[in-house]
Parts: structure tokens; sequence; C-alpha cells
């Protein structure tokens, strides 16, 4: 927690990941309306708009989307980089404001006392209005003015100051932090996938090892028992079905799969398509941190592909890669 007074490190019970949290105090907060713009381009639209809006040099948000609006809260990224490092806390920590963690209200205005600092919301219609901050409890005066220049009816004298509650369930965590799920999800899948395919490795190993005692002992009894000759004959001709059944699996396949994966390390959070099929890998990135020629040296270290092709998407940023095996 990274308040106007330093950092404190609280344990997080049920959620395995470390979450770092900017108080209102140390914050600014905007609203936009983005409803002109299509949903899919509205999320680099929402930088442009936190760039022009930002008075700090480096910057961070957290957002809150509903009907095209968007809650932006902005703090100073050097400066939360800084007091992470301080304490020790890892580079890639998943950071969010204090008044998002707090959850939706129904219409009305609440008052918060919050880490470091008074602030209010206003709800209309499901989703956050306006906001204002106070280093104190504000003043009637500046509570009505707050009120009258968002429209609302509220009275000063009906303000009731709650203390800041936080949802940093898994559930909620996730909800923020859909491109973490969408990780999440790719490891699990990719575990699954590794999982599936070494039972099917080591069933053929066990195959063809059986194949291989039935070779040798048809060669021990070959001059003893004439018929044992068809039984060889019979095995080979299994282990050739085995390699027709089989053509995709050998000993190659799982280190290309992990080599492929060690090298995508960097755009964890990053990949929202991946699709193998034993001879492509096709893998679509999202705002990558990497370069596409940096991918494309990477990958043509490994030495598994005959042909590596991008195709760049700019208006999405995005990035997708064709990944050939090359013959074996």
């Amino acid at each position: 927690m990274q308040t106007s007074d330093g950092v404190s490190v609280e344990k997080l019970w049920g959620n395995p990941y470390q979450i770092w949290v900017v108080s209102r105090g140390l914050s600014i907060f905007e609203r936009f309306d983005l409803r002109a713009v299509p949903k899919e381009k509205r999320d680099y639209a929402l930088k442009q708009q936190v760039q022009a809006s930002s008075p700090y040099r480096e910057f961070d948000f957290s957002v809150r989307w509903s009907d095209g609006y968007a809650a932006v809260w902005i703090w100073d990224k050097a400066k939360q980089t800084k007091a992470a490092q301080q304490v020790g806390v890892a580079r890639d920590v998943h950071v969010f404001a204090e008044p998002i963690i707090l959850g939706t209200r129904p219409d009305g205005a609440f008052g918060f006392q919050g880490i470091d600092i008074f602030f209010q919301q206003i709800f209309r219609d499901g989703q956050i209005q306006a906001e204002m901050s106070w280093p104190e409890k504000p003043t009637s005066s500046q509570l009505e003015s707050f009120y009258g220049a968002n429209g609302s009816n509220e009275k000063s004298r009906d303000v009731v100051w709650h203390d800041a509650v936080y949802d940093l369930s898994i559930r909620r965590f996730f909800a923020l932090n859909p491109k973490a799920l969408e990780w999440a999800g790719f490891n699990l899948v990719l575990f699954f996938f590794l999982l599936i395919f070494s039972y099917q490795v080591v069933s053929v190993v066990r195959i063809e090892g059986a194949i291989s005692d039935v070779s040798s002992r048809t060669s021990e009894y070959k001059e003893a028992n004439e018929g044992v000759i068809d039984l060889r004959e019979a095995a080979l001709k299994r282990k050739e079905k085995l390699a027709v059944l089989f053509p995709t699996l050998n000993e190659n396949h799982l280190e290309v799969i992990d080599s492929v994966s060690r090298s995508f390390q960097a755009e964890k959070g990053k990949v929202i398509e991946w699709r193998f099929d034993g001879s492509i890998v096709q893998a679509v990135f999202e705002d990558p941190v990497t370069e596409p020629e940096s991918m494309v040296e990477s990958l043509e270290k490994i030495g598994y592909f005959k042909k590596i092709s991008v195709d760049l998407d700019a208006t999405r940023n995005r990035v997708k890669l064709f990944l050939e095996l090359a013959n074996e």
C-alpha cells in the first residue's frame, strides 16, 4: 500500500498475486466519454486521452469502463516504481488505484475516508459520474459546491463518511486485470497440452519397446521354430503402422513447444491467441513489449523453424507470428 507517508506491506490471503495499491491521495481522477469510438479501439484512444491529461512524465492508471465511459485514476509511475524497488517488490507487481478496489455503488453520493485522504463519489446509472478528494474532511460549502457542479441533489448534512473497505479477492483481481486471466488460461492450456503429449510419447515409447522386445525374441527362436518368423514380420508391420498413425509424435516436439514458450516469457499477459497443430505455431500478441524484429531473431536462434512470418496490426497494436516447423 503506497501513501503520501510511505509504503506498508500486508499479507494478502486468498490471492497468490502481488498487488500494489496507490492511495487516492497520490492519484488524480478523470472521466472520458469514448462512446463514439469503436469498442476495439477504445483502449488505444483512452491511452491517448490519459497521456494528454496526465501531469506526470511517466504515468500509469486504473480504469473502470461503463457503457463507453471511462473513469480513470492516474498516478506517477516513476514514483511508484522507485517506492516498490525500495521495499524489494518485483517490477511486474500488479498496481491498482485505491478507489477502483472499492466496488460499484447504487446511485447517489458516497463519502469515503481513504488511506490518507477524504473523497466523494457520485454514482448515476451504475457508473461514476464524478469524484473529488480533499486532504481533510471537507466543509459543507465545499461539498455543496461539488454537488452543484455535477448536478447532484445531495445535501452536505446527509453525508456519511465510510471507512474504505477493499475487495482484493482473486475474482475481483481477474475482473480488474483481464490480461492476467488470459495469461493464466494460456499457461493452463499449455500445461494440459504438454501433459497430453507426454502421455502419448510415453505410450509410443512403451509400444516401440514392446515391438523391439518381440523382434529380439524372434531372432532368438528363429532356428528353433520357423513359425516365429511370421511373428517377427507381423511385429515389423505393426511398427510401420505406428509411424503412420502418429506422424507428429517425435522426441523434438515437446522441446519445440518449451523453447517457444521460453522465448515469449517477456510477453507475460500479452498472448491473446495460441495455436499449434503439430507443424505450424500461430501466436497473437497485443501491446507486445518486444519489437517484432527481436521476436524473429529469438525464434531463429531456436533453429526449429524453416519459415517465420510476421503480420503487424498497427491499428490494434497487435503482432501475429506464423512459425512453420522444419522437416525432420
